[in-house]
């Protein structure tokens, strides 16, 4: 008696296998990109958030200070907020609307980069209380 072969083999062919990597390739070359541009999005607004809470914390020290204790106006200081160190450039200068000069009023400008970008700008008006 002669056993004949069965035609059905368990496991993959080659051409089965290849077939296979084939489809997943064409898959992972459709979703790694778009992973990549939500982990680029991601890192920015964090870099972003650093940003906001380094400037509050400029702006906040220029609350507490006297006038006569505040930086040069243009000068640059470095913060460090959500593990990074970021630029914060503080410019000021008396605050005018219409031609008219306010008394004690400071417009003041922040400017925080990170990564050689520029990552959140604020301009603001400081009173003096009485």
């Amino acid at each position: 008696m002669v056993r004949e072969r069965s035609a059905s083999r368990s496991g993959f062919s080659l051409i089965e296998a290849i077939i296979a990597i084939v489809i997943v390739g064409i898959v992972l070359a459709a979703v790694v990109p778009a992973f990549i541009g939500n982990l680029r999005i991601n890192t920015d607004n964090e870099a972003r958030t650093g940003a906001v809470a380094a400037a509050q914390t400029v702006l906040d020290q220029f609350r507490v200070r006297p006038k006569s204790d505040w930086p040069t106006s243009g000068s640059a200081v470095n913060v460090d907020s959500h593990g990074r160190t970021y630029a914060v450039l503080v410019a000021y200068a008396p605050f005018c609307q219409g031609g008219i000069c306010f008394t004690g009023a400071e417009l003041i400008d922040v400017e925080v980069s990170y990564g050689g970008r520029t990552r959140y700008t604020v301009s603001t008006v400081f009173t003096a209380l009485d």
